[in-house]
């Protein structure tokens, strides 16, 4: 009984620590974008001009936002 108890919470332990991973990973990405897009809306005009990239907008006024669906 104990054993499968055991096995049981290294199975939680295995998938926590897997889906910890991802969420690392999203947010890793989603900060390399917002770097990239900053980068970019501060090398663009002054003027409150504005680009789309993969469904995400930015504006060069305002500071780019992203929301990540896991």
């Amino acid at each position: 009984m104990l054993l499968i108890l055991y096995e049981k919470y290294l199975s939680a332990l295995k998938r926590r620590s897997s889906l910890m991973e991802k969420i690392l990973e999203h947010q890793i990405a989603a900060v390399e974008l917002q770097q990239i897009l900053s980068s970019s809306s501060s090398s663009s005009s002054s003027s409150s001009s504005s680009s789309s990239s993969a469904g995400i907008s930015c504006s060069s006024t305002a500071a780019p936002t992203l929301k990540l669906q896991l």
